[in-house]
């Protein structure tokens, strides 16, 4: 290429990203392993072998932890997973990157034992890290699914955060816990529905949120058709009768399709009234996605109808690898808009792929963000973003469709101008 569009001095908001707690400021060798937590498939012990065997193995010694280990391969499995994990690509990576940030070797050890040592004083550390990468605020996923709820995971405080995050920060809020607890605690659908909208709401006036986020892609998939009340009752008497009998909901009886319809779609409407963007998780993810049903087209539906037509929808992680369906949506429908997270940082060897979003998305209607959750995976999330952006719009400028300084107009509509007209910040 010709054209050098270089924006790493840019600032920067990251338009949806997760919490960290204060107590990560030392971290192990195997938490180190930032990139096996970002996509859980990458280092899941569990899918191999049954989360009570793991457990147990964990507060085993001697003679009987020799014995599990013999009969399920725990240490095995383990060695295979970390081996993989470390032959990633973004993991490579990461460790030259912050090698190169914090001065020593590229080695696992050596990093963690450096990272450690500077995050001792984890505000000073964290100033650092967001000062260079020019990171001036996050918008923050507020909650866990609804299993946080029925296993009773506490959420990470997002007053909390912002006592040690540089940074401005914005909350959205996760609509599966409030579904979970409205759920739990409603004896009709009714009361359900009227919690649930409740809940919403307090969650915009008294907490300040700006967005709502859902992820039904993981429950029953994307494609959320318009159901009847009775419908949905169905589903809750369902649910209702199983949970009288046990906790453990296996993921069939989770989906609850016509409930979870019924409830989503009732969100949205009250993201119109009270004027809140709403966030769908679309494309891949973890292993429990329904994944014959998380391509962000299955949204078609409820995107068109004339009841929702002026709720602002955002496509989060731009429907990856669906990028080209996202970016069509994008371009056809006024009121939806899309983030570049999972593109960003997962495709770092293919900044072409963000030219393939331009090509089609309006550049008003795209935003930076990363999906992280560790502030040293912020900071290398942006230096990525910020390197892909800069080629993808260097290529398109030497295609002659943008000149230099469209493309630097561009950057800064990606990087912060779009969150703060979307999200009114």
């Amino acid at each position: 290429m010709a054209t050098k569009i270089d924006v790493s001095d840019y600032p920067l908001i990251d338009a949806h990203c997760h919490p960290f707690k204060e107590s990560t400021k030392i971290l192990t060798r195997d938490e180190f392993s930032f990139i096996g937590d970002y996509i859980c498939g990458f280092n899941n012990p569990a899918f191999l072998t049954p989360s009570p065997i793991l457990e147990n193995y964990a507060k085993a010694a001697g003679a009987e932890k020799e014995e599990l280990d013999r009969k399920y391969r725990i240490s095995s499995i383990d060695a295979d997973l970390r081996l993989h994990v470390e032959n990633l690509a973004l993991q490579k990576r990461m460790m030259r990157e912050l090698s190169k940030f914090l001065g020593c070797a590229a080695t696992p050890k050596d990093i963690v034992e450096a990272r450690n040592r500077r995050s001792a004083d984890y505000r000073e550390y964290i100033q650092r890290i967001f000062d260079d990468a020019k990171i001036q605020g996050l918008n923050v996923d507020d909650g866990y699914s609804e299993l946080a709820v029925l296993f009773a995971i506490p959420s990470i405080d997002i007053d909390g955060l912002k006592t040690y995050v540089p940074a401005k920060v914005w909350r959205t809020t996760r609509v599966e816990p409030l579904f979970q607890r409205s759920l739990d605690k409603s004896s009709t659908l009714d009361e359900m529905e009227s919690d649930l909208l409740s809940s919403l709401e307090y969650s915009v006036k008294k907490l300040g949120a700006v967005s709502f986020k859902c992820v039904i892609a993981y429950r029953s998939g994307l494609n959320i058709l318009k159901t009847e009340p009775e419908d949905a009752k169905k589903d809750f008497g369902k649910y209702k009768r199983k949970r009288s009998k046990t906790t453990g909901l296996t993921q069939g009886e989770r989906m609850l399709t016509d409930l979870r319809n019924y409830m989503i779609w009732r969100a949205v409407e009250k993201s119109m009234e009270l004027d809140v963007p709403f966030l769908f998780h679309t494309g891949v993810g973890d292993q429990d996605i329904v994944l014959k049903e998380c391509n962000p087209t299955r949204l078609w539906d409820m995107l068109i109808d004339e009841d929702l037509r002026h709720a602002k929808i955002v496509l989060v992680h731009v429907g990856y690898p669906y990028i080209s369906e996202a970016a069509f949506l994008t371009a056809v429908l006024p009121n939806v808009y899309l983030d570049l997270s999972i593109l960003i940082p997962l495709a770092q060897v293919n900044p072409s792929r963000i030219a393939q979003v331009l090509e089609m998305a309006p550049l008003t209607k795209v935003m930076y963000a990363s999906d992280v959750h560790l502030p040293d995976m912020y900071w290398l999330s942006a230096k990525i973003g910020k390197s892909m952006l800069g080629q993808a719009l260097s290529q398109i400028v030497d295609s002659g469709v943008l000149t230099e300084d469209e493309a630097y107009k561009a950057a800064e509509l990606i990087l912060t101008g779009n969150a703060k007209r979307f999200f009114k910040i």
